[in-house]
């Protein structure tokens, strides 16, 4: 079994599209699938853009993780199988079975102990693959998965070089080792600049300083700007999905290599950046009237060629070559 998460770096970058495409690639090749999400999803239009969303699709057998308010919203028949004891706003997080395919919303737990539950649920139920949808700024919960694939496109940036250079910073957040200290300054979070520069006072009594939880740019800078690392030093950072969340990926990067000339960097819970997808599509305002969107699309293939160059994980347009490939 394998625990997968799928997050779009912008709302409409494909990343229910992506989801779509590979619950028909995995069907295909026979493997029992389950989903479930962080939080709620499931509106029909984009209520910023009034343009229409996809929705998941759900066929016959798979299974299906949500909270149990959101069932009467489903078009698919279902049957419930189990329960997880995992409480939302909308209710128990309960396990169904799909008996005939249509549309569900999905709502799952927001946390990672949550997640953890409801994805062993749903191993126990017999999945060989389980893809966990959330959105980029709330998947902290991803760090209990195996790994993450992210969906980019049109609607996170229209500059396809600026897409491509944001991308090559979180794969290489993503690649960061594993470290596992014997002794280090342990902080729950660097937030600001002040918490930082607590965090470095303490480290007058230790070389290696370990971050429990969030991180922030600002205060990436300040650890990066301090002259007082001695031989010997590392930083440790809880996952590389806090360091993906921290600020705006291209700096972010910029902070930690800096940062590297000084102490080691890694990571305690390493987490796999599986692959890529694009989506050309981005919702353009200058293209209806006022107050009105309509579709743009960036050049597919100049978008696909610049990524494709750079990112050192696979790519892929779903729209064009379908799912197969990151099912493999």
């Amino acid at each position: 079994m394998r625990a997968i998460g799928i997050a779009g770096t912008a709302k409409n970058t494909g990343k229910t599209t992506s989801l779509n495409a590979i619950l028909l690639a995995a069907a295909d090749r026979g493997l029992r699938t389950a989903i479930t999400s962080i939080g709620y999803d499931g509106e029909e239009f984009d209520h910023l853009t009034g343009l229409p969303k996809p929705r998941v699709t759900v066929t016959e057998g798979m299974l299906v993780a949500t909270a149990v308010g959101t069932l009467r919203g489903a078009t698919a028949g279902v049957e419930r199988v189990g329960r997880t004891g995992v409480l939302t706003t909308l209710g128990e997080v309960v396990v169904v079975r799909v008996l005939q395919p249509g549309l569900i919303p999905l709502a799952g737990p927001p946390t990672g102990a949550g997640v953890t539950v409801v994805v062993q649920a749903l191993a126990e139920f017999g999945a060989d693959l389980i893809l966990v949808d959330g959105a980029f700024g709330r998947m902290a919960p991803f760090a209990v998965l195996d790994g993450v694939i992210l969906a980019t496109g049109g609607a996170r940036s229209r500059d396809i070089s600026r897409l491509a250079e944001e991308t090559v910073a979180l794969a290489w957040m993503f690649s960061l080792p594993t470290l596992r200290p014997e002794s280090a300054v342990v902080v729950e979070n660097l937030l600001s600049e002040s918490s930082a520069q607590r965090a470095l006072q303490q480290l007058e009594r230790c070389a290696q300083l370990r971050v429990a939880g969030a991180v922030s740019r600002p205060a990436l800078d300040v650890l990066a700007n301090w002259k007082g690392w001695e031989t010997g030093a590392a930083c440790i950072f809880s996952d590389p999905i806090q360091l993906a969340l921290a600020g705006d990926p291209v700096s972010v990067r910029g902070a930690l290599q800096c940062l590297s000339k000084q102490a080691e960097l890694g990571v305690l819970k390493p987490v796999q950046l599986k692959a890529v997808t694009i989506n050309p599509f981005y919702p353009d305002a200058g293209a209806g009237a006022k107050g009105q969107f309509r579709p743009g699309f960036l050049d597919a293939e100049a978008l696909y060629g610049a990524m494709a160059r750079t990112v050192p994980v696979p790519v892929v347009n779903v729209q064009i070559e379908g799912a197969a490939r990151l099912i493999q």
